[in-house]
């Protein structure tokens, strides 16, 4: 067997089963908001209120909240989360 062979089943074996399919639910991206004015009691309270408990997920990093939620906040719910 020559290498490129090899290759190619290797390539092609790794992907059997980790393609995503168009039936898969996709992932919420990622939203990020600089934590400077933000105040996080108000953040939660929005995510909570607009989500509900178990549906978001926020963490800070780099002075930084990371979000994940079913969809993104608004600039308008941000503004409302202000210091």
């Amino acid at each position: 067997m020559s290498i490129t062979t090899a290759i190619k089943k290797h390539v092609d074996h790794s992907r059997t089963g980790n393609d995503i399919t168009e039936d898969e639910p996709s992932q919420p991206p990622t939203q990020n908001i600089a934590g400077r004015y933000i105040s996080s009691t108000k953040l939660v309270h929005m995510l909570k209120s607009k989500f509900g408990a178990n549906e978001y997920h926020v963490h800070m990093a780099h002075n930084t909240f990371c979000i994940k939620a079913p969809r993104q906040l608004s600039s308008d719910e941000i503004a409302e989360c202000r210091r």
